[in-house]
């Protein structure tokens, strides 16, 4: 396919990376909410979703995760990852 970005999902888990030009995104889910008891393996997948802000050549993507700390307590992080069209990743 002759795209710049790529989208996909199904796994329940943020990804993203860089190949031969091409960024590929897994948002985790589209909305942040998970149905519960399906992932393989015994650690819960982290709730998360991407909002994605298009500008030219440039691609931001704001990483918004639910994390528990150490003593249970549920916090909301986000994150910012950029990628530039021919030029990578770039923070």
């Amino acid at each position: 396919m002759d795209v710049d970005i790529l989208l996909w999902g199904g796994t329940h888990k943020f990804e993203a990376h860089e190949m031969e030009g091409k960024f590929f995104v897994n948002p985790g889910s589209a909305t942040g909410a998970i149905s519960s008891g399906w992932w393989e393996g015994t650690e819960e997948p982290t709730p998360s979703f991407v909002l994605m802000d298009v500008q030219g050549d440039v691609l931001v993507l704001y990483v918004y995760e639910l994390k528990r700390d150490h003593q249970g307590v549920k916090n909301v992080s986000v994150n910012k990852l950029s990628f530039r069209r021919g030029g990578g990743i770039v923070s």
